[in-house]
């Protein structure tokens, strides 16, 4: 099925090394299926990240993931 506009869900922008230099990514998903890999992701990442489990603040790479997870678990805004 394709992603299309009213579906997407903005995951805020990322940026990404590739090929010896910086660039920014926009990643977007649907609900059902983002929430469910971000939500996964981030325990993985806190079970792994030492800053994570220890105190807050979290690490930056915690921190996008835990914003992602609650923008994609937002009530879809009419």
């Amino acid at each position: 099925m394709a992603l299309d506009n009213a579906a997407a869900v903005d995951l805020g922008d990322r940026d990404v090394g590739a090929h010896g230099s910086v660039t920014r990514w926009f990643p977007r998903s649907c609900r059902p299926c983002g929430y469910t890999h971000l939500y996964a992701a981030l325990q993985a990442h806190r079970e792994s990240c030492k800053q994570c489990t220890t105190s807050l603040p979290w690490c930056i790479r915690g921190q996008r993931l835990f914003g992602a997870a609650m923008r994609i678990s937002e009530p879809v805004r009419r």
